[in-house]
């Protein structure tokens, strides 16, 4: 009778974990800001001459757009999906201050504009009311518009290998609040690079009258802070 009794307990117990588990597949849009950028210092550099070069992260509000999936168990979900986030801007600023060079002083500004397509793994629960708390982490894919750039002076020697430096994939922690009414879920998240993010620039330098093939490393390390409407589409 006891082992009965045990039995159907755990029968009823599995009958409502497996009802309920849910199914939502939805589109999301929001806007975020990426902030307190860590300046990358250039290292072995060499243009003509030698270069301090830096980067930096334009710090403008940018938006996205997006779908997910999310799996509901109980009180905890998970969930994926992607997005693109649109409107970025990566600064290359580079500086000649060898003062034997005949270049000394000269400085290079470079702006690109930037997309990245984030594939994000998250896991959360529902606290109370609506309410509730996700962390995870996504791998962010840097998207190049190679037609829409800023030069000044308006030069192109390095541009195309700066490109190539920025084509980039990297992974970055996210955590946050959210709170969710029916179909409709809005959340607010902080959002970090995982390490420094390493952007190679590769190019040609001519030493004693011989081609030489040399490299500029940047670091950088961003904060970005995320606002975001979600709306199930389909639930089941």
């Amino acid at each position: 009778m006891k082992k009965l009794f045990i039995g159907l307990i755990l029968c009823i117990g599995f009958v409502n974990f497996t009802y309920a588990q849910k199914w939502e597949v939805g589109v999301d849009a929001g806007l975020f800001r990426n902030t307190g950028s860590n300046v990358g210092e250039g290292s072995g550099g060499n243009f003509s001459g030698v270069w301090d070069v830096n980067e930096s992260v334009y710090s403008i509000t940018n938006y996205k757009v997006g779908f997910f999936v999310r799996r509901n168990i109980s009180r905890f979900f998970v969930s994926t999906g992607a997005s693109t986030n649109f409107n970025q801007q990566i600064d290359i600023r580079l500086e000649n201050i060898e003062p034997s060079d005949q270049h000394y002083g000269e400085v290079y500004f470079y702006g690109f504009k930037v997309q990245t397509i984030s594939v994000p793994i998250i896991t959360g629960i529902h606290i109370y009311k609506g309410f509730g708390f996700e962390t995870g982490v996504s791998v962010e894919f840097d998207v190049i518009n190679r037609k829409n750039h800023i030069s000044n002076p308006p030069v192109s020697e390095e541009i195309n290998n700066i490109n190539q430096a920025l084509n980039n994939s990297y992974w970055r922690y996210t955590c946050g609040l959210f709170y969710q009414y029916k179909r409709i879920r809005a959340s607010f998240h902080y959002q970090r690079d995982l390490g420094w993010i390493v952007h190679e620039i590769r190019y040609n330098i001519n030493s004693n009258n011989e081609t030489m093939p040399a490299a500029t490393s940047l670091f950088v390390k961003t904060n970005s802070f995320v606002f975001s409407i979600s709306y199930s589409i389909f639930t089941k």
